[in-house]
């Protein structure tokens, strides 16, 4: 009876350690992938992208699994900003394109300049997945670099709901001043003309709401001096809007294009217009 309690404690203390340790998981970036690249800058830091989507089952088998490595968890924290996107958000679609993903999971390496390093097509362990970030974990890949201020392209994130717009404050009689405007609100003067479906554009983001389609048109008419296209379709059984600056005629003049807009803080990438029905 007396070595009983301590046997019992003996036996309980490796109980209490599991359930510790099964707690620990990555804390993927809450933010945009332009703003973890931004941070990843400052930081002299590379980032990891994680493309997901809800229907795929290996990629729910590494968030149990992988990304609960306590050695994964430790390395990413310290060395890397990572970030998961959902191919199947709205943003996540643009991101989707841009970088060709076609299977899940896939991995994707950036420098803290933003270029990509690595590629990985494939689920993944804890150990194989250490050794990938400790071998392109090098000096070059962590400089320090000003991405500057990046341009909202998108109303939702993969990870923080859409900012809604407040509705108008009534004064009361004896209020004198007059409450103010939502943000974001204003009077607008376009046109509508149907656009041929050929050529190559820059699209810069996928949008659902219409008020934020026109608040993005007036900006991006104001600092480029090229037409900007809007496609109307459907996702998920919602509509959605694709904005879309220039139409040119080769996607060597959009790549070119894409470039001028990237070197005055908007990004985007290069779209087949003739696929926009």
């Amino acid at each position: 009876m007396k070595n009983f309690i301590p046997l019992l404690m003996l036996l309980a203390f490796p109980l209490l350690l599991g359930n510790t340790t099964s707690t620990t998981k990555v804390e993927f970036y809450q933010g945009s992938l332009t703003s973890a690249k931004q941070q990843a800058g400052r930081e002299g830091k590379l980032y990891m992208v994680d493309f997901v989507a809800n229907y795929c089952y290996m990629c729910k088998m590494m968030d149990e699994t992988t990304f609960t490595d306590y050695r994964v968890v430790n390395y990413l924290k310290e060395n890397y900003i990572p970030v998961k996107i959902n191919v199947d958000d709205f943003d996540g679609i643009m991101w989707k394109q841009k970088y060709n993903v076609r299977l899940l999971p896939t991995i994707m390496l950036f420098n803290s300049k933003g270029e990509v390093v690595a590629r990985y097509e494939e689920s993944m362990g804890g150990t194989k997945l250490l050794g990938i970030l400790e071998q392109h974990n090098i000096p070059s890949n962590r400089v320090y670099a000003d991405h500057g201020t990046p341009t909202s392209t998108t109303t939702t994130s993969t990870t923080a709901p859409p900012t809604s717009v407040p509705p108008p404050v009534f004064s009361e009689p004896s209020t004198p001043a007059p409450a103010p405007a939502p943000a974001g609100t204003g009077l607008f003067e376009f046109s509508v003309n149907r656009a041929n479906s050929s050529g190559y554009g820059v699209q810069i983001g996928v949008f659902a709401e219409y008020g934020n389609v026109l608040r993005e048109v007036e900006k991006l008419e104001a600092k480029f001096n090229k037409k900007v296209l809007v496609n109307i379709n459907q996702l998920n059984n919602k509509t959605v809007y694709k904005v879309i600056v220039g139409q040119f005629s080769s996607r060597n003049s959009a790549d070119s294009y894409k470039s001028t807009m990237a070197s005055k803080g908007v990004a985007g990438y290069v779209t087949d217009l003739s696929l926009l029905r």
